[in-house]
Parts: structure tokens; C-alpha cells; sequence
């Protein structure tokens, strides 16, 4: 209905173990297959970290690019979220190569390399220059899709909740406007990424 041509859906943290963990997820996405070749949308999973899913055994590109290997799904494919690769500690570079055509998607975001927190680029600790080199030696073809709308928060916002919050408090959340100008810097960050190395933005 909406003409979009991916979706992405975690797999589940279910171990003890990474075969088990890729048996009832192999499983787990056999349950979209059909409707995915029926209307066209591909399945694409998703890295996770150790860090706060430690029976989640997608951690790095090689991971990953193996699950999908063994599935077989031909619609099932991966999204890569940088910021969970920077608490994984991932070297990035390495792991988008190493996911290849695969990788359909990406979730840009950054953080403090300890907790996912879904904040714009250049706003943590993540190397953006390893992961625009391994989109362009892989020879990416996707979207350079943000995940980073938490750089100015709400109160009641994930992962951090302002302390204190009192009914009457007139600084708990940024306004609309403010948040719209955070949207429109992300995105004049991200040119500028992407310009930075020659990636013409339309």
C-alpha cells in the first residue's frame, strides 16, 4: 500500500547458544516468506549488541552476512545500525564489507559507544569516516537513512529520562520548532558526510 520495499524486523534474543539462537530465527522469519514474495518487501535483520542482548548473535557483519547465508530466505536481507556497532565496538569498516550486497539498508545514528541512544551523527563517539569508506568500497546502493532523532529530548524520551520532571516545568521538552530545526541539521550533517567523500545527495 505504501510502496515501500523494505522493512526491518529484529530478530529474537532467544539463545543460550548461537546455533539454537539461529535455528528459531531462521524459523522465525519463515513465518514472513510468503507474504514478503507476495507483495514485494523485503526482510531485512538487524545488529544488535552485546552490551544489553547478549543472546542475540548478530553482532558483526560476518555474523550477520551467515545468517542470511544459512536461511536462504531470498527476500531476507540486512539493515546495519551503526550505533549498534559502535557499543559493540565494531570496526565498521570491516563489518560493511563484509556483509557485501546484502546490506540493503542502514540505521545512521551515534552515542557515547556504551548505551544506544539514537543521537544525530557527529554527536558521539562513532568513526563515520570507516562507515562512508566501507559504502563506498562495497559499492552500497541503498538509502543513508537516519535513526537520530533523540539529540534533543523529549523528558519522558528513551534512553534517558529527565530527572525531577514536576507538572509546572516549562523546559522538560524541546519545543516542535526546535525539534524540526534538529531534523533539518541532521540532514545538512548528512550531506555534508556524504559530500565530504564525493557522494553527490539528489
Amino acid at each position: 500500500m505504501l510502496n515501500i520495499p523494505h522493512t526491518v524486523i529484529h530478530a529474537a534474543g532467544c539463545g543460550p547458544s548461537e546455533s539454537e539462537f539461529r535455528r528459531q530465527n531462521i524459523m522465525f522469519y519463515r513465518l514472513f516468506e510468503e507474504d514478503a514474495e507476495k507483495y514485494g518487501v523485503d526482510m531485512l535483520t538487524e545488529n544488535s549488541a552485546e552490551a544489553w542482548n547478549p543472546e542475540y548473535f548478530l553482532r558483526t557483519g560476518r555474523e550477520i552476512r551467515e545468517f542470511v547465508e544459512e536461511a536462504g530466505i531470498p527476500r531476507l536481507h540486512i539493515n546495519w545500525d551503526t550505533g549498534h556497532g559502535n557499543v559493540q565496538g565494531c570496526d565498521q569498516y570491516t563489518d560493511i564489507m563484509d556483509m557485501g550486497k546484502e546490506l540493503r539498508t542502514l540505521h545512521i545514528q551515534d552515542n557515547d559507544g556504551k548505551t544506544d541512544a539514537h543521537l544525530m551523527p557527529m554527536s558521539g563517539t562513532t568513526n563515520f569516516d570507516d562507515v562512508i569508506r566501507g559504502l563506498i568500497d562495497s559499492s552500497y546502493q541503498g538509502d543513508f537513512t537516519f535513526e537520530g532523532s533523540n539529540t534533543l529530548r523529549r523528558a519522558n524520551s528513551w534512553p534517558w529520562f529527565r530527572r525531577n520532571v514536576k507538572p509546572e516545568d516549562k523546559l522538560a521538552s524541546p519545543s516542535l520548532a526546535l525539534q524540526q530545526k534538529q531534523i533539518a541539521l541532521m540532514r545538512e550533517v548528512g550531506i555534508w558526510m556524504l559530500e565530504s567523500y564525493g557522494i553527490k545527495v539528489e
